[in-house]
């Protein structure tokens, strides 16, 4: 598939309505939801970089119909309530990672609810953070009523943020529950004390959080949709500096790299396996596709990948140190998303967006930078640059600034909109500047 994704490419130039996405949009507004045909050809999608397109390259539609008749990997079967248009959300985002728009940029919008019910709250007044951020009957009420609390626009979808409890999966480590997160304890003052990495990670934590997840999609099934939970396993390097404590950690890539190194590779391998294990559970209960904690859906394996302590690493220490087990996780994906934190991190972008399978960047300025995405313009562009979307918090008021400097087709937007007309307007005007802008711009 990855080959085959590959020779398909993107569709060349940008012409709003001309791509076979835009085409089954179409046909999807005339006839309410597409065939079992349309399902299937959308179901393919590119892995970049993209290849010339040669002649052998140019399949019928009917063909590419045949050609993926049986590539449906997940039934079909759940509906998400209050997302009538979810059909059509869907079309967006294929045409998302198929490289394509139909006439705007992917926009993640969400509006405080009218009648949104108040939070369990009983838990701050005794100070029991345990229980809240553990109990799974606790969870499974504020996570929904928290969801119930705003109403999904554009391509949102309603999505669990959390559980936090994903937290506790931590090599037996002791972690330590807050009123707003989870804090992790160190585990290990000598490597020679270091956990068993094959054996380790199956801990009390991790099956407390499978219950959790098994848990939450019985309960939220067709209502919220349960993606991969914010895990450390899918950033070894952020976990093992908790771990050792970052300090240690930092002195640990001098005097202990091959420690380091055989840890990291480990704990790689561990992820992946999670990765399959928690998704093959959400799959058994008819979940469709593939999410995580953010408010996105993805057709195929999406996966979410971060190194927080690479702020304080060398290019070349984050080469050797960070990048192996970046190009480990992402290959086992079809997408994978980077989460790049703050402008100590800015530093080793180039070299995260050269990982093949690196599809996208979220860019979190982090606390005290100010206000405002379009400040960060540089930035943003030079990551497109490289064929890799990104995704942002903006404003209505940025949209059109946003939309003039920056490819709609390889750009999330995640907006707060006060009222449905205010998103309505917002989804409106990025169309209009999304054909102003881009409708006539030399093909790429």
């Amino acid at each position: 598939p990855e080959k085959r994704g590959r020779e398909r490419g993107r569709t060349k130039g940008f012409a709003v309505g001309f791509s076979y996405t835009s085409l089954l949009y179409v046909i999807t507004l005339i006839v309410g939801r597409p065939n079992f045909a349309v399902k299937q050809l959308l179901s393919k999608s590119p892995v970049p970089p993209p290849a010339r397109r040669g002649a052998s390259h140019r399949r019928s539609l009917s063909a590419r119909i045949v050609d993926t008749s049986e590539k449906l990997r997940y039934a079909w079967i759940v509906v998400l309530e209050g997302i009538e248009d979810w059909e059509k959300r869907k079309l967006r985002w294929r045409a998302f990672w198929n490289g394509e728009i139909i006439d705007r940029p992917v926009m993640l919008i969400t509006v405080p609810a009218t009648d949104a019910p108040p939070l369990p709250s009983g838990w701050k007044e005794t100070g029991d953070y345990e229980y809240h951020w553990t109990d799974i009957g606790h969870q499974i009420e504020w996570l929904e009523t928290r969801n119930r609390s705003v109403t999904y626009h554009g391509e949102a979808i309603p999505a669990a943020n959390g559980p936090l409890a994903a937290w506790c999966a931590y090599y037996g480590g002791k972690t330590r529950f807050l009123k707003d997160t989870i804090w992790h304890e160190p585990l290990f003052d000598d490597w020679a004390d270091a956990p068993d990495w094959g054996r380790d990670w199956d801990d009390a934590g991790y099956q407390h959080l499978k219950k959790m997840i098994e848990a939450l999609c019985l309960a939220r099934k067709n209502v919220m949709y349960v993606g991969y939970p914010p895990t450390l396993h899918s950033a070894p390097s952020d976990m093992l500096s908790s771990l050792r404590r970052v300090d240690r950690f930092l002195l640990d890539l001098t005097d202990h790299p091959e420690e380091v190194e055989t840890a990291l590779a480990a704990m790689s391998k561990n992820g992946i396996a999670i990765y399959d294990k928690l998704f093959d559970l959400i799959h058994s209960h008819g979940y469709e596709g593939y999410g995580n904690w953010w408010p996105i859906w993805c057709p195929e394996p999406l996966g979410v990948f971060q190194s927080d302590v690479s702020c304080m690493l060398s290019p070349a220490m984050f080469e050797r140190f960070i990048v192996p087990h970046l190009e480990s996780m992402s290959d086992h994906v079809r997408y994978g998303f980077y989460h790049l934190d703050g402008p100590g991190a800015i530093k080793h972008v180039e070299r995260i967006c050269d990982i093949p399978n690196i599809r996208a960047v979220q860019w979190v300025p982090g606390a005290g930078t100010g206000p405002g995405t379009v400040r960060w313009m540089g930035l943003l562009k030079r990551i497109q640059a490289k064929g890799r979307a990104v995704y942002v918090a903006t404003t209505a008021d940025e949209l059109e600034a946003l939309l003039s400097e920056l490819d709609p087709r390889l750009l999330i937007l995640g907006m707060n909109a006060a009222t449905p007309a205010d998103a309505e307007k917002s989804m409106r005007d990025a169309c209009k500047w999304t054909a102003r802008y881009w409708g006539k711009r030399r093909k790429r």
